[in-house]
């Protein structure tokens, strides 16, 4: 049975972790993993609600002391701010700590918010990690 544990109440849209069977199974993500943007590409919805799915690749080093990492996705205009997320359906997954976890059904998880491609002809894009958003977060609430 899937459950969903909050990790910061005040941000409950941002810091989602799925739990297994009391496991969290939170992915370490690494150059060519599969990620979605989920946004509003030219603010195009379906429904007038729901957001749109991109498809990409990280495409860089997730694990470096830097509060960004990049992607290869063909990202549009109107998705930055968009959430960037790795969703597997099952399988083996590296787990920061260098071990493997096998999960069965669906493991979602946030990786950080999308703030736009470093170029007009180029399809890498920059995502600011979740760990920078949420110590940002921290910091205002401190500051407040």
């Amino acid at each position: 049975m899937r459950t969903i544990e909050i990790l910061e109440p005040s941000v409950k849209s941002l810091f989602l972790a799925l739990r297994f069977n009391g496991q969290t199974a939170l992915q370490h993500p690494k150059p060519s993993d599969i990620i979605s943007v989920v946004g509003f590409p030219f603010g195009i919805s379906i429904n007038g609600r729901m957001a749109i799915w991109a498809t990409g690749f990280v495409a860089s080093e997730t694990d470096l002391d830097s509060p960004i990492f990049l992607i290869d996705s063909r990202t549009r205009p109107g998705q930055s701010g968009s959430a960037v997320i790795a969703q597997r359906n099952g399988g083996a997954f590296s787990q920061k700590d260098g071990s493997t976890s096998i999960i069965t059904g669906t493991t979602t998880q946030f990786l950080g918010i999308y703030s736009g491609r470093i170029n007009k002809e180029s399809d890498i894009g920059i995502v600011w990690k979740a760990s920078a958003i949420k110590e940002l977060i921290e910091s205002i609430k401190k500051d407040n």
